[in-house]
């Protein structure tokens, strides 16, 4: 089967040698690189006193991430720099993503922007936002008269 002429694979530039095309996003379907954005896994969790984002990224170092909270939009973005390769090596098949992610979420307007922690550990970003106090549940005991 003879190559096709433009086997650069496009705008990404990575070529699946096995099926004989460029390489796509498995989620998205675009394919890879161009400029793309990617939109890792995530969870967004409401407590009592609070909300917890957890966000799948693995392999990015803490350095590339930019978390930003702005009234009520939680926004975490960065980048995941594919590795450089010594010397002559050729892919045969990836499936991992690269470049710039984005994640947003909208929370209640009940934050405390000054009452945010971010932590990272084993390729997971943990975001803990609080609630404002007026605005935290409380139990009401009921009494006699």
């Amino acid at each position: 089967m003879a190559a096709p002429a433009n086997r650069g694979g496009g705008e990404s530039g990575r070529w699946d040698p096995v099926a004989e095309r460029p390489l796509r996003d498995s989620m998205s379907g675009a394919p890879f690189g161009g400029g793309q954005t990617w939109r890792p896994l995530a969870d967004v969790s409401e407590t009592d006193d609070g909300y917890v984002v957890e966000v799948e990224v693995p392999g990015v170092a803490r350095e590339d991430l930019d978390i930003t909270l702005s009234a009520n939009e939680l926004e975490i973005s960065g980048e995941f720099v594919e590795k450089k390769r010594a010397g002559w090596l050729r892919t045969r098949s990836r499936t991992r993503r690269t470049g710039s992610f984005e994640f947003r979420t909208l929370l209640a307007r009940d934050v405390d922007a000054d009452k945010i922690t971010a932590t990272l550990a084993d390729g997971v970003l943990t975001v803990t936002i609080s609630k404002t106090a007026s605005v935290r549940s409380r139990r009401i005991e009921v009494t006699t008269d």
